[in-house]
C-alpha cells in the first residue's frame, strides 16, 4: 500500500509583507528579505509540497492537479528522476514544470532536508 505524505505551506502576499515589517534582535538584520519570484510562486499557490511512495519509488509533487492526477496513472508526467538518490537507494521522481524551475528546485530541497539525502 503507498504511503502519503502531504504538506501544504501556502503564504499569501500579506503574509509575507507582515514578516518583513516585524522588528528583528540587535544580532538579526533589520528586514527579511522575499524574492520577487518565491513572492510570486507563494501568490500562485505555489507551495503545495506532498509525497507518495509507490513501486519502491518516491514520487514528489508540487501541485495538487498533478498529485491527483497521479492516482489514475501512477506517474508525472513531466519529471525529474534521480536513480538510487533517495532513502535506502530509491529512486526520487520529481514533477517538473519548464514554466517554474523555481517549483522544482524547491521540492528537490524540501525532500533532500526531510529524508537527510543529496539530489544532484
Amino acid at each position: 500500500m503507498p504511503r502519503r505524505i502531504v504538506l501544504s505551506a501556502v503564504l499569501s502576499a500579506s503574509a509575507v509583507s507582515a514578516l518583513t515589517a516585524l522588528p528583528g534582535c540587535a544580532s538579526c538584520p533589520a528586514k527579511f528579505e522575499v524574492s520577487k519570484e518565491a513572492q510570486l510562486a507563494m501568490t500562485k499557490d505555489e507551495g503545495y509540497y506532498a509525497e507518495e511512495q509507490a513501486n519502491g519509488r518516491f514520487y514528489v509533487f508540487g501541485q495538487k492537479k498533478t498529485h491527483e492526477q497521479f492516482a489514475s496513472v501512477k506517474g508525472i508526467q513531466v519529471s525529474k528522476s534521480f536513480i538510487g538518490a533517495g532513502p535506502g537507494g530509491a529512486t526520487v521522481v520529481v514533477e517538473a514544470k519548464d514554466k517554474l524551475p523555481e517549483m522544482t528546485d524547491r521540492l528537490v530541497a524540501t525532500f533532500a532536508q526531510r529524508h537527510g539525502v543529496t539530489l544532484n
